[in-house]
């Protein structure tokens, strides 16, 4: 009998419970909508030109770092009209992102699943700071070229905690993705993440053995 009482109301709760969506937001007369998780407080469209689709990204890290690497943040694009009227390339202006993690960042990584890619020479100027040095990893497949990445990684700096980054908020350079619309289904995911400061994570990892031989002690105090 308890535990179909225990059924009944975890029924009960569920369905006056709301469950968490992500956020669709349509970029325009792109052809391309984002699907945004809550993390993702907006994509803002600067403009929809003749080639491209220009946007900013707003976004916030909150949790702490698990296995060494935060949690990621990934917005899904999907097409919504037909090739001829989709543009094969959405340029991201800049963004705005919270260090709310507790932890400060060395180094943040941007990368893509799907029939796209990051177009490096035309993306070279895009403004990394307070990190300095960029690291490309090559697309692979035969749509793409020596000038195609899969991932950008940025690196040679510190964002401190409860800090604000703002990468290609300079005036030159932007972060251009190419999207083959050749293929069947031409939706993709844009992944980031950063990395704690390996200072800090030493510093978890070494407390580990302390709280367990703590505990040990405790354990055998009572014994």
């Amino acid at each position: 009998m308890k535990i179909l009482t225990t059924i009944l109301t975890v029924i009960a709760v569920l369905s006056v419970t709301p469950l968490a969506h992500a956020t669709v937001i349509d970029l325009g007369s792109s052809g391309w909508q984002a699907e945004i998780p809550g993390d993702v407080s907006d994509i803002r469209i600067d403009g929809v030109y003749n080639k491209f689709v220009l946007i900013e990204i707003f976004k916030t890290f909150t949790s702490p770092p698990q296995n060494g690497q935060f949690p990621p943040i990934s917005i899904d694009f999907s097409q919504t009209a037909s090739d001829a009227n989709t543009l094969a390339y959405i340029v991201l202006n800049d963004e705005v992102i919270t260090n709310s993690t507790g932890e400060d960042w060395t180094d943040y990584h941007w990368s893509l699943e799907g029939p796209a890619a990051f177009v490096i020479s035309q993306s070279s100027d895009f403004d990394i700071s307070p990190f300095t040095n960029m690291d490309w990893i090559p697309k692979t497949g035969t749509a793409w070229t020596t000038d195609h990445a899969s991932a950008l990684n940025v690196d040679g700096g510190t964002l401190p905690a409860g800090s604000m980054f703002y990468p290609g908020c300079s005036a030159a350079g932007w972060l251009v993705i190419e999207v083959d619309l050749a293929e069947t289904d031409s939706s993709f995911t844009l992944t980031q993440h950063p990395t704690p400061e390996p200072a800090s994570m030493i510093l978890t990892a070494a407390g580990l053995p302390l709280l367990l031989r703590r505990k040990q002690r405790q354990n055998a105090a009572k014994s």
